[in-house]
């Protein structure tokens, strides 16, 4: 089975789709996240090429001085999943209003949920509504700086809140979609749908913390954790060449961009994280191997004591690289400390 992924605010319709082969992780696409094969479509006709693309995120990021403005238009132009638009509007302003302290959660969900209560609401216009809100949760946690601990905890609150059918009226499966369309938003990282701009890194990282204190919370049981500590600290980076695809970035670049990401993780799920010992070895063949390790790590499929060790002493050598910003020098050092202070 492919996952293929498509994106109505960049590519034209399913119909115009031309599929080509199969593509296996890429490289410069780095699509180590997938548990099986991965499909992508070459399209006839491409309303916005990645350079022009890329020369409207500069020009926002020039003519937009508040970040969280800039990761809303970005997410326009890259067509993220959860991207403000005109149907999921109401939510994004509601959900926005909630964390920023003008409206408690009460009044939130019973703004949020009244348009969905009625007896002669479809299913499937709850399962809608439930997706969009997901999508909103997620994109407003890239909007959120992960310093931000309070905002991202109304967030936790806000998804606990969804996941109460005496609150929210959902159904079992609306409230279990919130790891699949954390999954997707997954798809949204530095070089694959984003590039490596300072907002898109941020972005990258601030949804990372969330997705960190939702597991921290018992609200989902991804291994987002594992791909996020593989990506940054269980490979070896390098200079993307002329021939490595349209987001290309220096080895530094990538550092920036994934030990953030990764030492949150440290720092939203902490002892839980150090407290896992779970082998993960696929029992089948058809399960890929989505716990594996990159080329650096040299045990199994696993969470472990052992695991942990290294990831606490590649954050340790990231803090002494002078070639990534001190930014980056500065969150894998605290990632470091972190880890210290859970193993206590």
């Amino acid at each position: 089975m492919y996952t293929c992924r498509y994106s109505s605010g960049l590519l034209p319709p399913v119909s115009s789709f031309q599929r080509l082969q199969p593509l296996f992780r890429p490289r410069p696409l780095r699509l180590s996240f997938f548990p099986q094969p991965v499909c992508y479509y070459i399209v006839t006709s491409i309303k916005m090429s990645n350079d022009t693309r890329d020369q409207k995120i500069q020009e926002v990021i020039s003519s937009t001085p508040d970040e969280a403005q800039q990761i809303d238009q970005i997410a326009k132009i890259r067509g993220y999943f959860g991207a403000p638009n005109d149907k999921t509007a109401t939510y994004h302003s509601l959900v926005q209003d909630y964390v920023a302290g003008t409206s408690d959660l009460s009044t939130t969900t019973q703004k949020l949920f009244s348009t969905i209560q009625d007896a002669n609401t479809s299913q499937d216009s709850k399962s809608v509504f439930f997706m969009n809100l997901w999508y909103t949760l997620l994109h407003t946690a890239k909007r959120t700086p992960f310093r931000d601990t309070p905002r991202h905890t109304k967030l936790v609150d806000l998804a606990k809140a969804i996941k109460d059918p005496q609150i929210s009226g959902a159904s079992p499966s609306d409230t279990h979609e919130l790891s699949m369309w954390s999954r997707e938003v997954m798809n949204d990282a530095p070089g694959g749908a984003s590039g490596y701009s300072a907002p898109e890194i941020h972005a990258w990282t601030n949804v990372n913390y969330f997705l960190a204190l939702l597991k921290g919370a018992g609200l989902a049981s991804y291994i987002f954790d594992i791909w996020a500590m593989r990506e940054a600290l269980e490979r070896e980076h390098f200079d993307d060449g002329p021939h490595d695809g349209p987001n290309r970035a220096t080895a530094a670049q990538k550092y920036d961009a994934w030990v953030p990401a990764a030492a949150v993780w440290v720092f939203g799920e902490g002892d839980k994280l150090y407290g896992l010992e779970e082998d993960l070895t696929p029992k089948s063949r058809n399960q890929g191997n989505p716990a594996k390790g990159g080329e650096l790590w040299k045990g199994g499929a696993e969470y472990s004591k052992e695991r942990w060790a290294f990831w606490k002493k590649r954050f340790g050598e990231v803090g002494g690289m002078g070639e990534v910003s001190e930014e980056t020098r500065g969150v894998a050092k605290e990632a470091v400390v972190a880890m210290e202070e859970v193993e206590k």
